[in-house]
């Protein structure tokens, strides 16, 4: 069974790669750090509109929709990066 609370997802990567806050990012995209902390840990599914917003800023980090979706399938289990 996979714990993402204690797993890196692609997102929570990616925006530790740009040094972006949970806050940063949730300004940009124009949500809260309670939604962008459940979904970089895979509690929460992004609306579609978010998803989109989120792919936009870390593209070029490889994010896709797909790693929104299914978290656990790309998580790794490093404890801090």
């Amino acid at each position: 069974m996979w714990i993402l609370s204690k797993m890196n997802t692609p997102l929570k990567n990616a925006r530790k790669e740009k040094g972006y806050t949970l806050s940063k990012v949730a300004q940009l995209v124009g949500s809260d750090t309670g939604n962008i902390s459940r979904i970089e840990n895979g509690k929460q599914v992004p609306s579609r509109i978010l998803m989109q917003k989120l792919v936009g800023i870390f593209a070029e980090r490889g994010i896709t929709e797909i790693h929104l979706l299914y978290p656990e399938r790309y998580a790794d289990d490093s404890e801090n990066i």
